[in-house]
């Protein structure tokens, strides 16, 4: 088992520039208002002009929306090819937001950097959001997607090389997906996952219980975040439901 050197965790071996950069964002979410205030739909149209502490990314202008079918009708998803390059495979993201937050074409930017780099063409997956469609409904929206991919994308994209990821609540949701295939469908098809940030234990690990520096994300908002998505009162302290988390 791989065991990470714990001196990557300590303060003092932080980069100077990841420093800064948590500087500042801490410093926009000390002067930003309480999120909480606002409606779910307020703070998202907030984040689609920019106003908040998350920059807005540049639209990829050649990105190409479509539909396939989801288990509440049709579902959206959003390719983005790579620049002066065949693709070689394809990735499909689920972006993060706390299972709150997000859509399909809010990362663009990155999705391009990563499409440039890899060679791959990236899918972004525009799955239903709490709290008006709380857990499992975007559980069900990534396993509906991660099946398209896994037994029709190949036609559409021409390749046999999948790879899937996610950040945050995203992170969760791919990790749902694959289980979900490998449980439900018998199907092992990713080459690759990656998961930034992941949030895997819904009854909340120490460093999420105890973290209140406004950097992102603190406890509370975790915690809010958690009370959106799950309102069929599951016991998410319970290891049985986490586990039913993923599966």
């Amino acid at each position: 088992m791989f065991l990470p050197d714990p001196e990557l965790f300590n303060e003092a071996n932080t980069p100077a520039d990841t420093k800064a950069l948590n500087e500042k964002l801490i410093a926009l979410s000390e002067a930003a208002p309480d999120m909480w205030q606002f409606s779910p739909t307020a703070i998202r149209q907030a984040r689609r002009e920019g106003k908040s502490a998350f920059p807005m990314e540049t639209e990829d202008p050649n990105a190409e929306n479509f539909q396939i079918e989801g288990p509440n009708g049709d579902l959206t998803l959003r390719a983005i090819q790579p620049d002066h390059k065949d693709s070689r495979g394809v990735f499909m993201h689920f972006h993060g937001g706390g299972w709150m937050l997000g859509a399909c074409d809010l990362q663009d930017e990155r999705l391009k950097h990563l499409a440039n780099d890899t060679g791959l063409t990236c899918i972004s997956v525009d799955y239903r959001l709490a709290p008006e469609a709380p857990y499992p409904a975007a559980c069900d929206d990534c396993e509906a997607a991660a099946l398209w991919l896994a037994t029709r994308g190949h036609t559409k994209f021409n390749t046999n090389f999948l790879a899937i990821g996610g950040d945050s609540a995203g992170g969760h949701l791919t990790a749902n997906a694959l289980l979900r295939l490998r449980d439900k469908h018998k199907l092992t098809p990713f080459s690759a996952t990656v998961y930034m940030a992941g949030a895997f234990d819904m009854g909340g690990t120490p460093s999420t219980k105890n973290f209140h520096t406004k950097l992102v994300l603190t406890t509370r908002d975790m915690q809010k975040f958690n009370e959106a998505f799950l309102q069929g009162n599951e016991d998410f302290t319970d290891p049985m439901f986490r586990r039913f988390m993923l599966i």
